[in-house]
């Protein structure tokens, strides 16, 4: 064997569900341990976890890579590799982007961090609330369109509650740095709240020509902000651009607050344009929960506080 030839790594179980886990998000050692609640055998420790992916990677299955500092942590990214994914789906397989699997450039990792963050929560916390995660697709992997437009969220997913109601979710991180409205920018939360608007509208309208025995296809978008005056701010966009003031497509979600709750999907933690509170595997209003509603102001011209 050559120097630079993998080495030969016995699989357990528990591999391919960090190799499925990589597979939905880029994670850090403390991710992977916390995510490792949903494993077919847990991890007992950090040192476990590091001890595990440095096989990995011996194996060629994995790929470790310093993450930009942050004031929040240091550790290494651990992402798949092509021979990982394939190890996963098959050898004839069809690889994603090239860029899947490349470094992060640091002007992202902070983005994919808190996205990491909120994907190994929501695992965890489906499998806490006895919900099924049915169907995932990470980010960059799904396109929507309409017409000329289109728009790349950070994720999708389908959520399966044990008495069999299924929740479909388009996932929007936004860090901050992306303006609600502005008229030099074309990449705005004002275009995306009107994208997801009349992608809705064309849905609907799909399934109002076509076979009408099953229920109305709807979905949401869950808007992840990290801040409260930015999350009430583009609230007041969506009630703006809302085409149905009943229709509940985007919901605003604070993420220190997500993170921190240990049933998230369902405590009343999404926001709705008029500010009522639910649960976001519930159809429950803030009356239910005893939660006051946000006040929204009127949307002013101003942009976007960070």
């Amino acid at each position: 064997m050559s120097a630079t030839s993998p080495k030969r790594v016995r699989l357990k179980d528990r591999d391919h569900d960090v190799l499925r886990l990589l597979d939905r998000t880029p994670a850090t050692a403390p991710l992977i341990l916390k995510a490792s609640a949903c494993f077919a055998e847990p991890f007992e420790d950090l040192r476990r976890v590091r001890e595990r992916m440095q096989s990995l990677a011996a194996g060629g299955w994995v790929r470790s890579t310093p993450l930009a500092a942050t004031s929040r942590q240091a550790a290494n990214w651990y992402r798949l590799t092509p021979e990982g994914y394939r190890l996963l789906y098959g050898a004839d397989s069809m690889l994603p982007h090239k860029t899947f699997f490349m470094p992060m450039p640091p002007s992202r990792q902070e983005h994919a961090l808190w996205l990491a963050e909120v994907i190994v929560h929501t695992m965890v916390s489906a499998v806490q609330s006895f919900v099924t995660i049915a169907d995932y697709r990470r980010e960059n992997s799904v396109v929507l369109s309409l017409g000329a437009e289109t728009v790349k969220p950070d994720g999708s997913m389908q959520l399966r509650t044990c008495d069999g109601r299924e929740f479909n979710f388009f996932i929007e991180l936004d860090n901050g740095t992306e303006p609600i409205r502005s008229p030099q920018q074309r990449e705005t939360i004002e275009r995306k709240l009107r994208f997801y608007e009349r992608l809705q509208d064309g849905v609907l309208a799909t399934w109002q020509r076509g076979d009408r025995k099953r229920p109305p296809p709807r979905y949401r978008v869950l808007f992840f902000m990290r801040s409260v005056e930015r999350k009430k701010h583009l609230l007041r966009a969506a009630r703006q651009f809302a085409a149905n003031p009943d229709r509940r497509v985007c919901l605003g979600v604070l993420i220190p607050e997500y993170l921190s709750d240990t049933n998230p999907l369902r405590s009343p933690l999404a926001a709705d344009h008029h500010g009522r509170w639910l649960g976001i595997v519930s159809e429950a209003y803030e009356s239910q929960f005893h939660r006051e509603p946000l006040r929204l102001e009127p949307l002013t011209s101003s942009l976007t506080p960070a």
